[in-house]
């Protein structure tokens, strides 16, 4: 094991790189920056773990990359305990790729992208709160982001995406319109939660995904519904080959957004499916949606 007191930061002419089975401790607050090269890789049975130090009980801050758009990677690997408004993983202007990696243990953002390429993949995110413990409203969320860089990737694949209690969504993200990169979200289980699994202000391709128990409950106080997706910012959504069960609702299309909903299955809705008309402040309806092929 290696114990890091303070901060640690890689500098931009320089590589860091974590063996299988390495366990690093961190104190409270003590933070690893990544402004050169990060390759950290375990195996399925010698994983890394990025944790607090033993005796600790508060938080550390989180493995922040910054102006790094090198080929950097963390695999096989728990990260743990790390609380900071810039995500327990943050990134900003950087490049990453997460492939079989938990992340579990904080009730504030578990990854913060902003202007940053991001692959996330074979991973598990635990659920934001255990028993007895309050989320913050937008706060208590797996992912935030906005914008990805010309030539980048927002993917998100194969992950395991647990609970959210409260005004709180899975996956919360701003962006532009195609051509230009676009979030894609594939083939993931999503568990559930008090408000939204995606919240939405960009074009999105969302394909092969489960979706279930997204059903707003006594800790979201906001206006608005439980929806699996909230799409707006007049951007196009597509959803392809979905499964949704036991949902208030699929879609909220809001503030001139279109939805294109093809090939999915819906079970056990409360409420109407996909809608438009929101009664609320300052929100327009949606353009409308294309729906083919669907088994409700």
């Amino acid at each position: 094991p290696y114990r890091i007191t303070g901060e640690l930061t890689v500098t931009s002419d320089a590589s860091l790189t974590i063996l299988p089975g390495t366990t690093i401790f961190f104190d409270l607050d003590a933070k690893m920056n990544i402004n050169g090269r990060l390759i950290a890789e375990g195996k399925e049975h010698e994983l890394i773990r990025f944790t607090r130090t033993p005796g600790i009980a508060g938080t550390w801050g989180g493995i922040q990359f910054a102006n790094t758009m090198n080929d950097n990677r963390i695999s096989y690997a728990v990260i743990e305990y790390g609380q900071t408004d810039d995500g327990m993983v943050g990134l900003e202007n950087s490049n990453l790729l997460l492939d079989h990696v938990t992340l579990d243990n904080t009730t504030l953002f578990r990854i913060i992208s902003k202007n940053s390429s991001l692959i996330v993949r074979n991973s598990t995110f635990t659920d934001t709160c255990a028993e007895g413990q309050t989320p913050t409203d937008n706060r208590t969320e797996h992912i935030w982001g906005s914008v990805i860089p010309a030539g980048g990737q927002f993917i998100i694949e194969n992950n395991v995406f647990g609970t959210t209690i409260g005004h709180n969504d899975a996956i919360d993200f701003d962006g532009k319109s195609r051509p230009d990169p676009i979030p894609q979200i594939l083939n993931n289980i999503f568990m559930g939660g008090g408000d939204d699994a995606l919240d939405l202000e960009c074009d999105a391709h969302i394909e092969g995904n489960l979706f279930m128990n997204y059903i707003k409950d006594q800790l979201n106080r906001a206006s608005g519904e439980s929806n699996v997706i909230s799409a707006g910012a007049a951007k196009h959504y597509v959803m392809v080959r979905n499964f949704f069960y036991n949902i208030d609702h699929i879609a909220q299309v809001k503030n001139d957004a279109f939805l294109t909903f093809v090939n999915n299955t819906v079970c056990n809705t409360s409420g109407a499916g996909i809608y438009f008309e929101l009664g609320l402040p300052g929100r327009r309806p949606g353009q409308g949606a294309y729906l083919d092929g669907n088994i409700f």
